[in-house]
């Protein structure tokens, strides 16, 4: 009886081996735009995937680009679903460079508030940096309808069990209001206890734009800390293509000397 019980224990220690057994963590990546992912693109190539599983949800399909107008004219509403379509099939690219296989975009809007602003490049003004401001102008993105989309797609994929929730910067009236907003509505997703299984909730900043402060934060409270020149050459090379992916942007004609200037920082939300 013993011996058919040992015989037993080694035949599933054969074909289920403990690596297999360990469940991964579940990382779940809230962005606001297709390309937000270049701002942590350096932790995502380290990332070990036999530990780790990451899934991205894209608030907007980024069909604002630069201008971000919302005139209900026919040519600016063409503009906006081409760019969409661009911006789509250069996530897809980006995504293969980064390994990526689940990710998903909301569609919210991609709309700003913009406040008139002489001699600024935009004729519409300057988007506002104010959360408050933003959420109140731009109906498309009121908290509650856009924490209802997020509940169905993590309903929808089964992302419930979800173990560590990585989003973007709070840094108030300093980044982009569909940035502080994403981080926003991540918490609400935390406060509402969306997440069954959750352990712990990271934010990422945005090159200098996050508050001084930030850069002294105690190394405990830092979870990863590294910058571009510290990278492999394999590795530099993928993070180069992650950002040329990105063609519409700008931000594929960065120099391979601006990149190696670039440090990331992630820590607890």
């Amino acid at each position: 009886m013993q011996s058919q019980l040992f015989f037993t224990l080694f035949l599933i220690a054969l074909l289920f081996p403990y690596s297999t057994l360990k469940a991964k963590n579940e990382l779940l990546i809230i962005l606001a735009h297709p390309d937000d992912e270049t701002l942590i693109a350096q932790y995502l190539i380290e990332l070990d995937r036999s530990k780790w599983e990451p899934t991205i949800i894209y608030l907007t399909a980024g069909e604002g680009g630069t201008d971000r107008r919302w005139e209900k004219n026919q040519a600016v509403l063409n503009k906006r679903k081409k760019l969409q379509k661009t911006r789509i099939l250069e996530l897809t690219r980006s995504m293969k460079i980064l390994d990526i296989q689940k990710y998903f975009v909301l569609n919210v809007p991609d709309l700003p508030h913009r406040i008139p602003t002489p001699g600024y490049s935009n004729p519409l003004g300057k988007p506002t940096t104010n959360l408050e401001l933003f959420f109140k102008k731009v109906e498309v993105w009121k908290p509650e309808n856009v924490i209802s989309l997020l509940k169905k797609i993590i309903h929808k994929h089964k992302l419930h069990s979800t173990t560590h929730v990585l989003t973007m910067c709070d840094c108030s009236g300093i980044t982009h209001a569909h940035h502080q907003a994403t981080n926003y509505l991540v918490k609400k997703l935390i406060q509402h206890k969306v997440f069954k299984n959750l352990q712990q909730a990271w934010q990422f900043g945005e090159g200098k734009s996050y508050p001084k402060e930030m850069y002294f934060m105690k190394r405990s409270q830092v979870l990863f800390r590294r910058r571009a020149k510290e990278m492999t050459s394999k590795d530099f090379f993928k993070y180069l293509q992650v950002y040329q992916a990105h063609q519409s942007q700008g931000v594929s004609s960065y120099t391979r000397e601006k990149l190696l200037s670039f440090s990331e920082k992630i820590w607890e939300l």
